[in-house]
């Protein structure tokens, strides 16, 4: 199964729309700070599955701070990382991800693409899809009960 992976997109959806349309992933995941671009990807593409959580500049959302779902055996942790002072230090989210049993954390929030992998977790950071100096998104592959992840610059 593909995921492509956003966070921090910020009203800026152009890039994310057209790297959905083009790999046309099995899933889409958005890690917050794009409430309306995450209605316009529902909108555009209602035939591919959407997870999303709130960031710190969502306001009036129903969507949840965090959430947990499992893909093909691997279970990911996912939110916008702003409640778990990411900007400091990732190990409040880490402590969170692996007591709920999660095998992936995924987050967004300081805009800096992140990538640390062990053999038995992955911390996942895609950066900022929005206007910024340094673009990205990441392309995850489940397989199998393997995860592998990239970050691709935009």
């Amino acid at each position: 199964m593909k995921l492509a992976v956003f966070s921090d997109s910020h009203g800026d959806s152009e890039k994310m729309l057209d790297i959905v349309a083009r790999t046309r992933p099995d899933m889409i995941v958005h890690l917050g700070d794009g409430e309306r671009d995450v209605i316009e990807l529902r909108e555009r593409f209602p035939d591919i599955a959407l997870r999303a959580v709130s960031g710190n500049c969502d306001f009036r959302t129903a969507k949840p701070e965090t959430e947990l779902f499992e893909v093909e055996g691997v279970k990911f942790f996912i939110t916008h990382g702003h409640l778990f002072g990411v900007k400091s230090t990732r190990a409040k989210l880490i402590e969170q991800a692996v007591r709920r049993g999660a095998g992936v954390a995924m987050y967004g929030h300081t805009h800096c693409a992140q990538l640390l992998e062990t053999d038995r977790f992955m911390l996942l950071n895609p950066g900022s899809c929005g206007a910024c100096a340094s673009p990205s998104y990441a392309a995850v592959t489940v397989e199998s009960g393997e995860c592998k992840a990239e970050i691709i610059d935009l």
